[in-house]
C-alpha cells in the first residue's frame, strides 16, 4: 500500500457522515478557520488509517506492511521528503512543519495505537494492555485538542483521566460492533472471573458491564474533579461536552438494566441534563474567578 490510498482518503473530508459530530462542532466553535481547517484534515486521515485496519478483508500481513509505509511516508515529510501530490497527509506535515512540528508526537502515537490495533484481533488481551491501549489515546486526543483549541496550556497527567474514561466508555459502546471486526473489549481474566461470553448479554455479562461502568465513573469523578482546577473556561466547556456524550451511554446502559443498546441517541433528558451542566460550569467559573 502506497501513498495513493491516503490519497483516496480526500474524497472524505467534506463529508461529515463519515465524522465524529461532537469534534466538528467543537472545531467549529473553538478552532480558527485555518486551524479548523487542518483538525478536519488529520481526522479524516486518522479515521481512514482506521478503517483499513479495522477491515476483516486484509491480512495481518497486508496491515503492517501498510502502517509501516505510512510511518516511512510520514517520517520522510518530516524529513522535507515531499512525495508527489498534495495529499491529505502531505498537507497536514506541511501544516505542522510550519508550526514547530507539535502534531507529530501525536501522529506517531496514533501509529503506535493503530499497530496495537492490528496485532489484538482475534486475541485476547490482558487488563493492562486494555487500560494501557485506552490511555494511550486518551492521552493522544487530549493533546490534538488542546493544540487546537488552547496551544498555550501545558496538559498534564491528570488532564487524561477525563479521556481515558471516554474511551473506557466507548468500548462499552461499540463492544458488539467491535466483536465482529475481531476486537475483543474484555479483558482475558475478565471472561474467566465473570464467565463471560462476550456474545451473550446474561446476567454473568450484566454483573462484568456494572461493575465496568463503575470503575468508569470513578475515572469521571476523578477527572472533573481536576478540571473545575483549571482557570480556563474553554478548556472546561469542551471537556464537558466531550464527555456528555459518553456519560450518557453509561446512564443509558444502566437504565436499560445494564444491557447494550442498538443506538445511544440523546434523549430529551439528556439534552436538558447537558443543559445544567453547561450553565452550571459556567457559574461556578465565574464565582471562582470574582473570589480570586
Amino acid at each position: 500500500m502506497s501513498l495513493s490510498y491516503t490519497d483516496q482518503i480526500d474524497k472524505k473530508v467534506y463529508n461529515v457522515r463519515y465524522h465524529n459530530w461532537v469534534t466538528f462542532i467543537l472545531a467549529r466553535l473553538y478552532c480558527c478557520r485555518h486551524d479548523r481547517y487542518y483538525s478536519h484534515l488529520l481526522y479524516t486521515y486518522l479515521r481512514g488509517v482506521d478503517d483499513y485496519i479495522d477491515t476483516t478483508e486484509r491480512s495481518p500481513a497486508e496491515k503492517k506492511r501498510f502502517l509501516t509505509q505510512q510511518r516511512k511516508i510520514i517520517t520522510d515529510l518530516y524529513a522535507g521528503k515531499a512525495p508527489a501530490g498534495n495529499s491529505v497527509i502531505v498537507q497536514i506535515v506541511h501544516f505542522d512543519r510550519a508550526h514547530d512540528n507539535m502534531l507529530r508526537p501525536f501522529i506517531m502515537r496514533m501509529m503506535d495505537i493503530f499497530t496495537f490495533d492490528s496485532e489484538r484481533q482475534h486475541k485476547n488481551v490482558t487488563e493492562q494492555e486494555l487500560l494501557d491501549y485506552s490511555l494511550a489515546l486518551g492521552s493522544a486526543y487530549t493533546q490534538l485538542l488542546i493544540r487546537f483549541i488552547e496551544p498555550r496550556y501545558h496538559v498534564v497527567q491528570e488532564n487524561v483521566q477525563l479521556a481515558h474514561a471516554c474511551h473506557l466508555s466507548h468500548m462499552l459502546r461499540d463492544l458488539e460492533e467491535d466483536l465482529k471486526l475481531g476486537y475483543i473489549n474484555i479483558a482475558k481474566k475478565d471472561l474467566e472471573i465473570y464467565h463471560v461470553d462476550p456474545n451473550i448479554q446474561d446476567d454473568n455479562f450484566r454483573k462484568w458491564l456494572r461493575d465496568r461502568i463503575v470503575l468508569i465513573r470513578e475515572k469521571f469523578k476523578k477527572g472533573i474533579i481536576y478540571l473545575d482546577t483549571i482557570p480556563i473556561l474553554r478548556i472546561k466547556i469542551i471537556a464537558r461536552l466531550y464527555c456528555f456524550r459518553y456519560e450518557a451511554v453509561l446512564q443509558q446502559i444502566e437504565d436499560a438494566d445494564y444491557r447494550l443498546l442498538g443506538a445511544y441517541d440523546l434523549r430529551m433528558r439528556d439534552i436538558v441534563k447537558l443543559v445544567t451542566i453547561l450553565i452550571s460550569t459556567v457559574f461556578q467559573h465565574t464565582w471562582s474567578s470574582l473570589a480570586l
